[in-house]
């Protein structure tokens, strides 16, 4: 994911980055947060809802910045841990939120990595990625066929 295309990012770019980075992620897994709660799967929704402050926080830590170069964040609305329907499931686990934001989180770390002057960057990705894998480590792992749902839909109910 280094950045081989047009010229180096400025410090100015590399905040904005970092901040649109940060929001957009607040943003979706608020969203998820409340699409769990309407499943009905609340401690995966509160943990979900969990991450959306953490980076919201973040967000507002940074200072404002214009928005980022044209194209500098493509690489993070093609995330396959958030864009991809597949990777959620309604009864999925907090152990599974942890796991998918760890995933998140070290591709955000392997951008940063690949940024000239991003090391502060990287490393603050690399911590998040490994506190939430700890995270998703002190959580009950999930026992095999999590995603059966053995109080299936009423439809015959009068």
């Amino acid at each position: 994911m280094t950045n081989t295309s047009g010229p180096a990012l400025t410090s100015a770019d590399l905040l904005a980055i970092a901040r649109a980075v940060a929001e957009r992620s607040a943003e979706r897994y608020g969203e998820l947060a409340e699409a769990f709660t309407v499943s009905c799967n609340l401690a995966t929704a509160e943990t979900f809802a969990l991450l959306a402050a953490l980076y919201q926080d973040l967000a507002e830590s940074l200072p404002p910045a214009p928005p980022p170069p044209r194209g500098a964040l493509d690489w993070f609305e093609r995330s396959p841990e958030i864009a991809d329907p597949d990777s959620v499931h309604y009864m999925m686990l907090p152990w599974h939120v942890f796991d998918l934001a760890q995933r998140a989180e070290e591709r955000v770390a392997a951008y940063w990595d690949g940024q000239s002057g991003a090391n502060e960057y990287a490393s603050a990705s690399k911590t998040r990625r490994d506190e939430f894998r700890t995270r998703r480590d002190s959580c009950p792992a999930p026992h095999p066929g999590w995603w059966e749902d053995q109080d299936g839909p009423n439809w015959d109910s009068d």
